[in-house]
């Protein structure tokens, strides 16, 4: 079967205007609030202009010491953030169950989810150490790992991964390239308000117009994954239907 791209981005839209309450309340706590802490309670390490000069040491230690204090925070928003999602695919894949009840599903799956998403981005990142291609092929191959560790609960890391490069057969490139427009345009569009943030904080201006711009980054951020969850539920119910 061939896959309707255009009716799958349909099925997505008709998803988030049928569900969009239930999908802001899981959002909220486990998208959006881990990513507006980060971005208001921790600092980015800054890199001198040009990059840090070869032998010096100080500066070199003060970047990675930098990120070594941004570590707990991107890793406390990347988990919550994956249990956020893990909780959609059960609300929406599992039989409409209620909030608590997906919450539930998730968590019983989580630790193999996280599992095979790392096992997942190592192979992509093995591939993208190959001239960048090998990883992007292998980004649209593992694009529905997320909903088949939900619908296919019995199926470990190895096996879920297996799953869904049966299921994007033909279709990886495609798959590629929407899930890398979706994080483009989501990186872009909270870029804005990051970066207003940034030049006002800066120059002295108002904490509380840094604190509303913070927020409006980390909720285009959240539309942004809300998006790409929903799109893959789509994806994989036309070609799981399918019979492949």
């Amino acid at each position: 079967m061939t896959l309707d791209m255009s009716a799958a981005l349909q099925a997505a839209l008709a998803l988030w205007r049928r569900e969009r309450d239930l999908l802001v309340r899981i959002a909220a706590p486990f998208l959006f609030l881990p990513l507006y802490a980060t971005l208001l309670l921790a600092s980015v390490p800054e890199i001198p202009e040009g990059g840090v000069a070869p032998g010096d040491v100080e500066a070199a230690r003060a970047v990675f010491d930098g990120y070594i204090a941004l570590a707990p925070w991107s890793l406390s928003a990347a988990v919550l953030g994956m249990f956020g999602a893990a909780t959609i695919y059960a609300l929406v894949l599992r039989g409409k169950p209620t909030v608590g009840e997906a919450m539930r599903l998730a968590l019983a799956r989580f630790a193999m989810f996280v599992l095979a998403m790392v096992v997942a981005r190592l192979i992509i990142g093995a591939g993208m150490l190959l001239l960048v291609v090998p990883g992007l092929y292998l980004l649209g191959r593992c694009y529905l790992l997320g909903p088949v560790l939900m619908v296919e609960p019995k199926l470990g890391p190895i096996e879920a991964i297996s799953r869904s490069f049966d299921l994007t057969r033909r279709h990886a490139w495609t798959l590629m390239f929407v899930s890398v427009a979706i994080w483009l345009t989501g990186n872009v569009l909270s870029s804005i308000p990051s970066a207003m943030a940034g030049a006002i904080g800066g120059a002295g201006g108002s904490p509380v117009a840094n604190i509303v711009l913070m927020a409006v980054t980390a909720a285009i951020s959240m539309a942004a994954s809300i998006a790409d969850i929903l799109v893959k539920i789509a994806v994989y119910r036309q070609l799981a239907k399918s019979g492949r």
